[in-house]
């Protein structure tokens, strides 16, 4: 019977891992990860909103690869390809990642001009962490972040 107990334990322990595994093989799960890993300069698992905020900034200057100060279509374009690069992961899973973090970004074009300016993130970044934290506490947990596209895209 002692045998038992140490299989046992081990098979429940890969049974979670693979759990945590399919919730980080999906591209929204994928992309929280990105955004706590990115984000949660504290490493406490959740992002305030301070770390947004210094956050968006530094991304900010990153995606704006031509330093024009604008967000340009091809710029957001690229993002699942950077995504995969900066992770190692390629792949279906980093590129559609990709396409949903530009698709939410796209929704910052405030003026309607194909392009997103440093002031329409920043806004944008803001009114987006409130739309997020769910719950009120002034922090984005991975569960909030995981609702990002039906409360972000889907408005």
């Amino acid at each position: 019977m002692k045998l038992h107990v140490p299989i046992l334990a081990l098979l429940g322990a890969s049974a979670g891992l693979r759990a945590e595994e399919a919730k980080n093989s999906s591209p929204m799960g994928f992309l929280a990860g990105v955004m706590i890993e990115y984000l949660d300069t504290n490493s406490d698992h959740v992002i305030d909103l301070g770390e947004f905020q210094s956050g968006c900034d530094r991304g900010m200057g990153e995606m704006d690869l031509d330093g024009d100060g604008f967000l340009s279509d091809k710029e957001l374009g690229g993002l699942g390809a950077m995504l995969a690069e900066s992770k190692e992961a390629g792949g279906f899973v980093a590129t559609a990642a990709g396409v949903l973090l530009a698709s939410w970004m796209k929704t910052m074009d405030a003026d309607h001009d194909g392009r997103v300016s440093r002031d329409e993130f920043k806004t944008g970044c803001q009114e987006y962490f409130t739309k997020l934290d769910a719950n009120k506490d002034n922090t984005l947990a991975r569960d909030e972040l995981l609702a990002l596209p039906a409360r972000i895209l889907g408005k």
